[in-house]
């Protein structure tokens, strides 16, 4: 699968130059999310001329408003590493195609519907405006004259390109590639070194993995939950209400009588310090009884989790 940036979605499609770097920080969030992404993610060379906002180009509304970080992210991105779809355009005779009457021969809509004749699995990524919908219709020759009419399946949100990265990956066939897919799908949640180790004695399932994944993910939306400066917002109390409460929560810590009888089993090194301590709190997966150790709780200012530990329960009496 590749995913193709509609150059229509940026064209004055921002209500002012705070509205496009919200936008572009959260795009740059998701691109670099996932490594299939950032490498079948594929936008024009011609992107830094979009006008974004009246008269401003995409290169203008950067290098005037963008924080300096972005900044060298959005630059690198579209004039040096792309990927660009220039680099590999499908080859089509009779090349012109049109959507609401504009001609995007040139443009990603138009390469997604060359991709499309030739039956390549293609996807068009749009911004939000008036792009909010799926398939997008992509007419091939002149209005006067059609060849064809081709759908475009189009995604426009964040966590839509990320499902959809997701599901174009193929399932992970050991605990080797899995660890390797959970490390590149949350970055958010440091994994020590030992987790392949901690992992050898539990035969590998697909039921295993999803389960862990589901956990990483409750994590995930936890960090992300907490305002600017690391407190907990209404989203936060209901990730804690619904997942770290009650007999069948996910997550729970450890009894004090397990801390003490089970001390040396708990205790891993801090990943950040390499201190050795006490890290009882834990998700909890039932068949098998896995266990995810992981620092609890997580100060303000940290934007990470360390999960220390993952394999078969470790207080099993």
């Amino acid at each position: 699968m590749e995913w193709i940036l509609n150059d229509l979605s940026l064209e004055q499609q921002f209500v002012d130059k705070d509205d496009f770097i919200k936008k572009m920080t959260v795009f740059l969030q998701t691109k670099n999310s996932h490594a299939i992404l950032n490498q079948h993610l594929l936008c024009s060379r011609q992107l830094g001329s979009v006008k974004v906002v009246g008269d401003i180009t995409f290169s203008q509304a950067v290098m005037r408003y963008s924080p300096p970080t972005l900044k060298r992210q959005l630059l690198s991105w579209v004039n040096k590493h792309g990927p660009f779809w220039q680099d590999h355009r499908v080859a089509h005779e009779d090349d012109y195609f049109e959507c609401h009457g504009i001609d995007v021969t040139d443009q990603g809509l138009g390469e997604c519907a060359r991709r499309a004749i030739k039956k390549l699995a293609v996807c068009s990524y749009s911004f939000t405006g008036q792009f909010n919908h799926s398939p997008i219709t992509i007419q091939h020759g002149l209005v006067e004259e059609p060849m064809g009419f081709y759908d475009i399946n189009n995604i426009w949100t964040a966590d839509a390109l990320i499902t959809s990265a997701r599901q174009s990956l193929p399932a992970p066939k050991n605990w080797a590639e899995a660890i390797e897919r959970l490390i590149e799908e949350y970055p958010c949640l440091t994994l020590s070194n030992l987790i392949f180790e901690q992992m050898a004695p539990v035969p590998y399932s697909r039921g295993n993995y999803d389960s862990i994944r589901e956990r990483f993910r409750v994590l995930r939306e936890y960090l992300n939950s907490r305002d600017n400066v690391g407190k907990h917002t209404k989203k936060s109390n209901e990730i804690l209400i619904n997942y770290f409460q009650g007999e069948k929560s996910w997550f729970s810590d450890s009894s004090e009588s397990e801390c003490r009888d089970f001390k040396s089993a708990l205790s891993f090194k801090d990943l950040s310090n390499h201190e050795v301590k006490l890290f009882p709190f834990h998700g909890k997966i039932k068949t098998p009884q896995l266990r995810i150790h992981f620092e609890w709780p997580i100060p303000p200012e940290c934007r990470q989790i360390q999960v220390v530990y993952m394999g078969p329960k470790l207080t099993k009496r």
